[in-house]
């Protein structure tokens, strides 16, 4: 089962990199310049953070836009804060 799986994995990666050397090979036929992705992973984390502080302000702007609208002098029809 074990030869089975690397088999399979390792073919997967074969594959990948045929795909990544094919379109890089056509970039350079065409004259293209190469770049490499600069992926910080701390960017990316910062950038996660960020968007979920984001989400967070953005539900409980909606949550008191709703209560403001549906306000009728009392709590009926009010939506907590989660």
């Amino acid at each position: 089962m074990e030869t089975i799986i690397l088999v399979l994995l390792m073919g997967g990666m074969n594959l990948l990199a045929f795909l990544i050397g094919a379109r890089t090979a056509q970039k350079v036929d065409k004259g293209e310049e190469i770049t490499l992705p600069n992926i910080n992973p701390m960017d990316v984390y910062r950038k996660r953070v960020e968007q979920r502080e984001n989400d967070e302000k953005q539900k409980e702007l909606e949550t008191n836009m709703y209560n403001i609208n549906n306000y009728t002098g009392d709590a009926t029809g009010q939506k907590d804060f989660n």
